[in-house]
């Protein structure tokens, strides 16, 4: 959400997070639209890309869970770009050094190769 092409909201998905309980305030609702506006198509952020969970996320979760949340969404736009690296950092905002290295953290290959 900082520095890339605005996005907007569906009305489902603003309802959605109108209605949410937001145990993690602030924080919670940025991790949800940072995250939500990487796998959205064409700048709109529609229901199924929030990931509303309603467990509360204590400090001590939040590196593992955010760590999860990044491994699933590279492995998900590689999947969406046939595992095209440059079009894999591109929609996330990354550069390939910075995507080859985050692909190394989580052991992410493609396996037919």
């Amino acid at each position: 959400m900082s520095g890339g092409s605005p996005v907007r909201l569906s009305d489902e998905a603003r309802d959605a997070l109108v209605v949410h309980s937001w145990p993690g305030n602030i924080r919670e609702l940025r991790n949800v639209l940072e995250a939500a506006s990487i796998v959205s198509d064409e700048g709109v952020i529609e229901r199924r890309h929030l990931s509303l969970h309603a467990a509360r996320m204590t400090a001590t979760d939040a590196p593992q869970d955010l760590a999860t949340m990044e491994r699933q969404t590279i492995e998900k736009t590689l999947q969406q770009t046939d595992w095209n690296k440059s079009k894999t950092a591109r929609r996330l905002g990354l550069t390939r050094t910075q995507l080859y290295g985050r692909m190394r953290r989580y052991g992410l290959e493609r396996a037919d190769m």
